[in-house]
């Protein structure tokens, strides 16, 4: 499991993370140790993100190459029972904002 955001004497502040892609690949695993908002995450087959009791906010996301839908995800929602985000801690959740819409009134 590798921790995100970093910890440590010179941390990543999880605020400096909001222009971030990441990508977790091949049986990676993830845990959180802050709430944080990225800009996009994906999560490949058999790779999860341990959400840890925490909020991780991102505005847009795929799962196994499948773009998830904006919305609020936590226990029970697919992508936990699909195993693409566990919460070792109870209470977590995902945040999908998902794409703007904009209307133009004229």
């Amino acid at each position: 499991t590798t921790p995100f955001p970093a910890t440590g004497l010179n941390a990543d502040d999880p605020a400096s993370l909001r222009k971030a892609s990441l990508s977790i690949e091949k049986c990676g695993r993830i845990m959180l140790t802050d709430n944080v908002k990225i800009e996009s995450l994906s999560i490949e087959e058999q790779s999860t993100v341990d959400v840890a009791g925490l909020t991780l906010t991102v505005q847009s996301m795929e799962a196994d190459g499948e773009t998830v839908p904006a919305g609020i995800y936590a226990q029970g929602s697919s992508l936990f029972t699909e195993g693409f985000v566990s919460d070792s801690e109870s209470g977590g959740r995902v945040i999908v904002l998902g794409a703007a819409t904009m209307l133009l009134v004229r």
